[in-house]
């Protein structure tokens, strides 16, 4: 009686063990698509890759040189646009002044970029869960609760006149603790 007392007791115990160990997963789940055109409008970014590592690996990432990387990004990109629009009726300087997007601005892009493409890197050689993005759009990765850096890597985006990442890669820092977490990734053209 005493050995089915334990028996018990253990199958009890590992029983509780599992059920916490399973309640502390996290099923992070998304749809990736890309701006086809103006008219056409959204595609899925079927193929696209999701590359998650936690932030207590990813020693070399810097948040917020990506973030300033994408500002000064959608500052070239408008620059652009307006230097396309009126390259004849406007000077350059006004055109800068305009889109806020100085000589200084393009030389500290060309540093973020080298840095940012560094950092995409190390994220990628040392991804702990690497997820595709299936034919509907969706990707789906089961993850312990944690901290995270998610890149998103577009299979369909390319810009060829910014830096190589920009517009075609998306970085996420992302605190898992719920058993659901969605998110979506949408890149512009």
């Amino acid at each position: 009686m005493k050995k089915f007392k334990v028996s018990v007791f253990l199958a009890v115990v590992l029983l509780m063990f599992v059920t916490k160990l399973n309640a502390q997963q996290c099923n992070l789940q998304g749809i990736v698509k890309y701006e086809y055109n103006d008219y056409i409008g959204y595609k899925i970014d079927e193929g696209a890759e999701i590359y998650i590592v936690s932030v207590s690996t990813a020693k070399s990432v810097d948040f917020e040189v990506w973030e300033r990387y994408q500002e000064l990004a959608d500052k070239y990109m408008f620059y652009l646009e307006l230097k396309n629009e009126y390259d004849y009726g406007i000077d350059n300087a006004t055109i800068r002044s305009i889109s806020s997007f100085s000589l200084q601005n393009e030389k500290e892009l060309d540093s973020l970029s080298s840095k940012c493409y560094s950092q995409c890197l190390d994220i990628q050689t040392n991804a702990e869960y690497i997820s595709l993005v299936d034919a509907s759009g969706k990707y789906t990765q089961q993850l312990p609760y944690g901290e995270y850096y998610i890149l998103a890597k577009s299979n369909n985006r390319n810009r060829i006149l910014l830096p190589e990442i920009s517009g075609r890669l998306l970085l996420e820092k992302v605190v898992i603790e719920k058993p659901t977490k969605i998110l979506s990734f949408e890149f512009d053209y």
